[in-house]
């Protein structure tokens, strides 16, 4: 697959001048998509996205494929639009009755689409599947699920071998699926035809052109306001800007930061938000190329963050952050940033002769992810390494990142996908986490303790010596900056809410 290049020549000629020291923006060419008009707008929502899911499953997805399929897959344990859990959705209750064993209650009349029922025995079928499927981002936080026993039709008892508070918070990014449907067609085809309880309905696919929703008119809940979603895709953010200002679709995702002033007028508008999707560097310590902590160390006092949020990203699509953990805490405690030192980081590279790396990275995911791909590279080859680029498509990246394929350094957008600490510690710095690339000792046995203390705050101690063993000991990531979002969209368009973690509920939206 080609590579999209990254088309602003203005903020291109801002990195070369004042981050890069030699060398120029690596380019490449992508074909363009087919993009069409949506029709009627009574009938239909025309958005565009930079990617295209690979399938809409969401089991083995990252959360930031949401867009696409969350509408259908509804998470079974609902979020608030200030990221708490509620007891509004597939489960109206949880209890945890002895250390482990938790009593969840379904809503009760609740069906799928192709008429299966939403029952306990779907919701063991869904827990476990998700426990058991290998590259399934959430199976790291289900792997200590033991068994399941189904009480009733609306009560489910899953007992895990050891106590586990974020169980509620971790299910509100499990979706549910149907246990006979799913059995029959199989992982990869339920991908190309899903079936689900959510507010729209699965209808067509052209792979590459366009990926359309239908209104659920027997969902459960409150019915969605516009009747289709259309799904277009345009890796080139300046594309996805104009088919927004020439009325071709009504929703961009991802604006480019030059293109804001002239989307804020008559016809449209941009909505802009920090929100926690967080940039960071992930040290792939496991593999060869960044084995020794040394190493891994200099790749951090190589980065100057400030310098990419202020210059590449013009102040205006970051803001810088060295902590993982503070958005979550009970009791939020900054943590001391590390600054750049280049001269501490050359004295490392030196006695390793000026050692090699990979930087893996999805230069179409956002607009400016290609510039800052780019600027973090020449500080690294500042800092006295070798860095070869390894562009791919997000789908790419994320695979090989959760399947542990990935050597050096991965450039990834990373998000709390459910509202607990233990989202990251369990996602990323234990022995058995989704990425694997965190070797700090002792990390199990600390996430272990959170997970079983007392209170919030006695749990944070434990989530914060992780960070701070994970950041500044082993230096097994480096968190970058929050992203801020810039959603594109017409002004015909309202009911619009700025999700604070990647996923739009277009369920929402209406034409004024």
């Amino acid at each position: 697959m080609q590579h999209p290049s990254f088309r602003s020549k203005k903020l291109a000629r801002a990195l070369i001048s004042v981050v890069l020291a030699t060398g120029v923006l690596a380019s490449a060419s992508t074909a363009s998509a087919n993009q069409r008009t949506t029709g009627k707008k009574s009938d239909t929502l025309g958005i565009v996205s930079a990617v295209e899911p690979a399938n809409m499953n969401p089991v083995k997805q990252a959360n930031s494929f949401g867009n696409f399929w969350e509408q259908v897959q509804e998470p079974i344990v609902k979020l608030s639009n200030d990221f708490k859990i509620t007891k509004k959705g597939l489960i109206t209750d949880w209890k945890q009755t002895v250390p482990g064993t938790w009593r969840l209650t379904l809503r009760r009349g609740v069906r799928f689409t192709n008429g299966e029922p939403w029952d306990a025995a779907a919701l063991a079928f869904t827990m476990t599947t998700y426990r058991d499927t290998v590259g399934a981002p959430m199976r790291a936080y289900l792997t200590k699920l033991t068994t399941t026993k189904v009480v009733s039709p609306t009560v489910l008892e899953a007992v895990f071998s050891a106590a586990d508070s974020s169980i509620p918070a971790v299910l509100s990014s499990v979706r549910a699926l149907p246990p006979v449907y799913y059995a029959r067609v199989g992982h990869d085809a339920f991908g190309l035809n899903p079936v689900g309880t959510g507010p729209y309905k699965f209808k067509s696919w052209t792979k590459g052109v366009e990926l359309r929703l239908v209104r659920n008119d027997k969902y459960w809940g409150t019915k969605a306001r516009i009747k289709n979603l259309a799904f277009s895709f345009s890796a080139d953010s300046d594309t996805r800007a104009s088919l927004l200002a020439t009325g071709a679709v009504d929703f961009a995702i991802q604006v480019p930061i030059q293109r804001i002033a002239r989307l804020n007028n008559a016809k449209t508008s941009v909505v802009q938000r920090e929100d926690r999707v967080q940039m960071a560097l992930f040290f792939m310590g496991q593999k060869t190329e960044l084995r020794e902590v040394e190493l891994r160390k200099a790749a951090s006092l190589a980065v100057n963050v400030k310098l990419i949020t202020d210059k590449v990203l013009l102040g205006d699509g970051g803001q810088p952050t060295c902590s993982l953990l503070l958005p979550l805490l009970a009791k939020p405690a900054f943590p001391g940033c590390a600054k750049q030192n280049l001269a501490a980081a050359k004295a490392i590279t030196a006695k390793y002769k000026n050692p090699t790396i990979t930087f893996n990275y999805g230069p179409a995911r956002a607009p400016s992810d290609e510039a800052v791909a780019q600027a973090l590279a020449s500080q690294l080859r500042a800092a006295g390494f070798t860095v070869n680029m390894a562009p791919a498509e997000y789908n790419t990246v994320t695979t090989n990142l959760v399947l542990g394929r990935s050597e050096g350094i991965v450039m990834f957008a990373i998000s709390p996908v459910f509202p607990q600490p233990n989202v990251y510690a369990q996602g990323f710095l234990t022995p058995t986490s989704i990425t694997k690339n965190c070797l700090a000792p002792g990390m199990a046995d600390l996430a272990a303790k959170a997970l079983s203390a007392a209170t919030p705050a006695a749990a944070d101690t434990n989530y914060k010596e992780m960070e701070r063993a994970a950041i500044n000991e082993q230096y097994c990531m480096l968190p970058l900056y929050n992203e801020i979002k810039n959603w594109g969209l017409s002004k015909s368009v309202g009911g619009f809410i700025a999700p604070p973690a990647v996923v739009i509920d277009w369920s929402k939206l209406f034409w004024k």
